[in-house]
């Protein structure tokens, strides 16, 4: 199993550019064979765009950064979030959340220890098949990215950043590390190498802290007592503090001494190698900065380098909305039940079921073709013959069809269950109508379909493999479902379709549109980009403008009269 869970999508990051629901997929199912690899319980992956970045909660459910369906992911980024989920995981199964600082400062720098840390375990461990190639790309990634930007190095906020990197020793690529702070950052090099639990990197991101030079930073709110000290306030508890501060500096500096000289199994810094052939560089490559400025404050002109892997998704490759199936997919016919208070056996128009009928039809179409020299006789060109015709024959052209599988998605929320109009403009009454109407047509032009229903979450009414007469009964008793979570559900009827193998893939959307506007033109405009075509029905409502192309019933009888000729299908 330990190679198993990275082999899965390696055929995956081995291509250039995937499309983002392809990469979705790959992640989604590489997270999980992961999980089962490091031994982590009750995994939970979610996708969302409130971060750019990737974060684990003590409850173990992994947020990473989101992607558009129709988003080009390129190759780095795969082998990133194959990195994200890793690193992730092993939170999951190491890290103590109890364990924790109410210094910011601390906190950042115990950050960086753990980090280090989980790594180093699971690496050791050999958890996954190449986990030690993958987590390297991924830091190294980091000091490219940090390095190509101008930071002040000795600036006090990038320690936890440097700190975090120089502790990993599979990292090959190094950032400059203040030179009176680099037989601190070797001490701690090798206490981490000794941790075995989350208390043990608080004790190692202690002693940097109070390892630094002069007054430690205590955190970005240092202003105001700064200007308490300038007003004379708190001079006696200072200079205490620094007196104390220098005691143990010098309790300190023996310590490392003493490390140095009885420690000889343990690597030095992270540049050297535990054994023969596993060093990654000398300590005398790394590069340097200038002298530490004095840690009397945090006010500075630099933002602090993030400690953990992050992530600036490019332009287009965010998307809009959570997409968390678990949380926003509800059981199969959720919003059913009760006694029959929509009726489905109106007769279903002629026009409509010839226009739906012209529009999806998938059995082959034929004709004639005349003036052929052999095939069947064509009696309509015998009386050319004492012109010399021998071109007698006709034959039969096939034109093979193209097969359609249509996912109908349903609004039941609140909106729709309107009664303050006449029963004639009741809108769920003409959803249903509807839904009714196109389930019968498609049907009988057999095309393969499906109906999800939405309110606060979407549920199936009907899948593909159900026979739609078995649907009308359910379709009589549909119920509200709250609000109008119809961004999650239109994702996931495309997600329904782009799994489906059938050439021409169609998303009816039946709604009064009163939802997620702005992200649900925004992921029709992705499913278009992928070959789905969404037609948006409007109850009494034009809702073209947000599904690009659609109709817009106002009353029942509208169905004998609407047409679907100005549709356009892809493929």
């Amino acid at each position: 199993m330990q190679a198993k869970a990275i082999n899965h999508i390696q055929s995956m990051i081995s291509r250039r550019s995937v499309t983002g629901y392809q990469f979705r997929q790959g992640i989604d199912s590489f997270f999980h064979q992961a999980a089962a690899a490091l031994s982590v319980r009750h995994p939970r992956l979610i996708w969302t765009d409130s971060i750019c970045t990737a974060a684990v909660n003590p409850k173990g459910v992994v947020k990473i950064a989101n992607v558009r369906d129709d988003a080009i992911i390129t190759q780095a980024m795969m082998v990133k979030y194959v990195g994200f989920i890793i690193h992730e995981l092993l939170h999951s199964k190491y890290t103590n959340f109890n364990v924790n600082s109410t210094n910011d400062f601390i906190a950042r720098l115990h950050n960086a220890v753990e980090d280090a840390w989980i790594e180093h375990t699971g690496i050791k461990s050999n958890l996954l098949g190449n986990i030690s190639d993958t987590l390297s790309t991924l830091i190294d990634e980091m000091v490219t990215e940090a390095l190509a930007e101008q930071i002040d190095w000795s600036d006090p906020c990038q320690l936890p950043f440097s700190l975090a990197v120089y502790l990993r020793q599979h990292a090959s690529r190094k950032v400059p590390v203040p030179v009176d702070l680099k037989l601190v950052f070797d001490e701690a090099f090798k206490r981490t190498l000794k941790c075995t639990s989350s208390a043990d990197t608080l004790k190692v991101a202690l002693y940097v802290f109070d390892a630094l030079p002069k007054q430690n930073p205590q955190n970005n709110n240092q202003t105001d007592q700064d200007d308490k000290q300038a007003d004379g306030q708190g001079d006696a508890a200072q200079a205490d503090g620094q007196s104390q501060q220098a005691d143990d500096q010098d309790e300190q500096a023996d310590g490392q001494g003493n490390a140095a000289q009885t420690d000889q199994n343990i690597p030095a810094s992270p540049d050297q190698g535990e054994g023969e052939g596993n060093g990654t560089g000398n300590p005398a490559d790394a590069p340097t900065a200038p002298p530490v400025k004095p840690y009397d404050s945090m006010r500075h002109g630099q933002n602090a380098r993030q400690v953990e892997p992050s992530l600036k998704p490019v332009a287009g490759v965010a998307g809009i909305g959570t997409y968390n199936l678990s949380a926003r997919l509800e059981s199969d016919q959720c919003h059913t039940g009760g006694s029959p208070v929509n009726k489905v056996g109106l007769p279903v128009p002629a026009k409509l079921r010839y226009e739906v009928k012209r529009l999806f039809d998938d059995s082959d179409t034929s004709n004639y073709a005349p003036n052929h020299k052999s095939g069947s006789v064509n009696a309509r060109a015998l009386k050319t013959i004492p012109m010399g015709n021998v071109s007698l024959f006709k034959r039969r052209e096939e034109i093979e069809g193209i097969d359609s599988a249509v996912v109908i998605v349903l609004d039941v929320s609140q909106s729709m269950f309107d009664y303050t109009h006449s029963p004639d403009r009741c809108l769920i009454s003409a959803a249903v109508h509807t839904c009714n109407a196109l389930l019968e047509t498609l049907s009988r032009a057999q095309v393969s379909t499906a109906v999800l229903t939405f309110g606060d979450e979407a549920s199936i009414l009907k899948h593909f493999a159900t026979p739609y007469k078995r649907t009308l009964p359910l379709l009589e008793t549909v119920r509200q479902g709250g609000g109008t979570n119809d961004y999650f559900a239109l994702r996931y009827a495309h997600t329904m379709l782009l799994s489906r193998r059938e050439q021409r893939k169609i998303c009816f959307v039946i709604t009064d549109g009163d939802g997620h506007r702005s992200a649900v033109k925004q992921q029709a405009d992705a499913g278009r980009n992928l070959g789905i075509t969404t037609i948006g029905v409007g109850i009494f409502n034009d809702i073209t403008k947000t599904y690009g192309q659609g109709i817009t019933i106002n009353q029942l009888t509208d169905l004998g009269t609407a047409t679907f000729k100005q549709i356009k299908l892809a493929a």
